[in-house]
């Protein structure tokens, strides 16, 4: 016996929604570099993602703050320094 579970399909504005709102071109840039799972054809004209690809890909991104370059850090220890110093 063999059970059939359906994927449910995320249109291209709820998969939008799901990871942060990146504009669409970022989306298609990501999947072109696989940074991002490859879209489903559902019709001629219509695309969408399997949600269970897309909770993978959240659950597989770093938790936390990104680094910071140390030129950066640099320039925002400095202000806060000036800050507490006046």
């Amino acid at each position: 016996l063999e059970i059939c579970v359906m994927r449910k399909i995320l249109s291209p504005t709820t998969t939008r929604a799901t990871v942060g709102e990146p504009d669409r071109k970022t989306i298609y840039n990501w999947v072109r570099k696989g940074l991002f799972p490859e879209p489903v054809q559902i019709g001629p004209n219509k695309i969408g993602w399997y949600e269970d690809e897309i909770q993978k890909w959240l659950e597989s991104r770093p938790r936390g703050f990104m680094p910071v370059r140390p030129e950066l850090k640099k320039a925002a220890d400095r202000k806060a320094a000036d800050r507490k110093a006046a």
